[in-house]
């Protein structure tokens, strides 16, 4: 019903949470589902820490963004929430794919996740958004504090 509304303003989109938490048959699904509906969008989280990263790379051999990529998550429909730890190699994927990052920086500073590599993303065309990851990782939902503290 709301798909599409005010001006295609608000789309549905399908979210699993990380790779770490979703298996491969999960994350192949996201596509499957994303590419079924027209306009449906696809969130999930990715590079947040280097814990996360070793994880992937041990369950996949692969790291975080080109695991996503293999699976099908990243593109113009996709958006990445930190990408704190990317590389070289993964960031060129980014940009290749079209895919759009949320920077994130009030939680990436109270979990200690570091600093996303925002202004090499916007050398290199990527689309950067800013978000807030939820209350619990940052203690609030206000846009400006996050647009403040993404200034610092």
């Amino acid at each position: 019903q709301y798909h599409g509304a005010y001006n295609d303003r608000i789309r549905y989109a399908v979210t699993p949470r990380f790779a770490v938490s979703c298996s491969e048959a999960c994350l192949r699904g996201v596509r499957e589902l994303a590419d079924k509906y027209d306009g449906v969008r696809i969130h999930t989280h990715a590079s947040e820490n280097q814990s996360e990263i070793e994880t992937v790379k041990e369950d996949t051999g692969m790291r975080n963004i080109h695991w996503l990529d293999e699976v099908g998550l990243t593109g113009e429909d996709v958006v990445l929430a930190h990408c704190v730890w990317t590389d070289e190699s993964e960031r060129e994927v980014l940009a290749e794919t079209g895919t759009h990052v949320t920077h994130c920086p009030s939680s990436n500073m109270k979990l200690a996740s570091g600093i996303a590599p925002v202004w090499d993303y916007r050398d290199r065309g990527i689309n950067v958004a800013i978000g807030n990851d939820g209350p619990p990782c940052n203690n609030t939902l206000d846009a400006f504090t996050e647009m403040r503290q993404a200034s610092l």
